[in-house]
Order: structure tokens, then sequence, then C-alpha cells
């Protein structure tokens, strides 16, 4: 992953899936359990995108981290993936986070 700039004030973050059966390679940035818990400075932060969301757990981690560490966050972009339905439950878990 590349770094964030504190001075960032855009993020699009766009989630591919693995094609791969069984999930990541060894080593990849996501297996590391400690993410979830990191404070990262995104003092500048005002609008971010996703690209590809699906609704699983580890993504609204990511969402809730960037919320946590981002004061002057203006705007949040969700684009679903092709294979999620607006009619999920990850639709409902989302709205609930951005009351």
């Amino acid at each position: 992953m590349d770094r964030i700039r504190t001075a960032t004030r855009r993020l699009k973050v766009v989630l591919e899936r693995s094609a791969m059966k069984g999930g990541c390679l060894p080593l990849c940035p996501c297996g590391f359990p400690n993410w979830k818990s990191q404070i990262i400075c995104l003092a500048a932060l005002e609008e971010v995108e996703f690209n590809g969301f699906e609704g699983k757990d580890h993504e609204f981690d990511l969402v809730k981290l960037i919320i946590g560490c981002a004061p002057m966050l203006k705007r949040m972009i969700v684009k679903l993936s092709q294979e999620t339905s607006a009619s999920n439950d990850g639709c409902a878990k989302i709205h609930n986070i951005f009351k």
C-alpha cells in the first residue's frame, strides 16, 4: 500500500478482490491483525471514495478507521461492487454508521 500524506485532501480506495482461491498472498497487509487499531493522521482529508464495496467486516473496519482519523471529513462516497445489492444488510449497516 502506498503511504498517505497528512496533507491528503481526497482519497480513492479501490477494493479489488483476489482472483486467487484461498485469499491473499503471504505477508499481505490485510493479514496483519493490528491494522484495525492503528491511528493515522488524516487531518486534511475532506473526501473519501470507495469503489467495489461489498459490505465485508474488514471494509467496515476501514470505514470506521478513516472516520475516526479524519476530523475534516465532509464527504464519503461508497460505490457498491457489481455483486452487491443495494438492499443487502451491508447497506443498512453503512447507513447506520453515517447517522
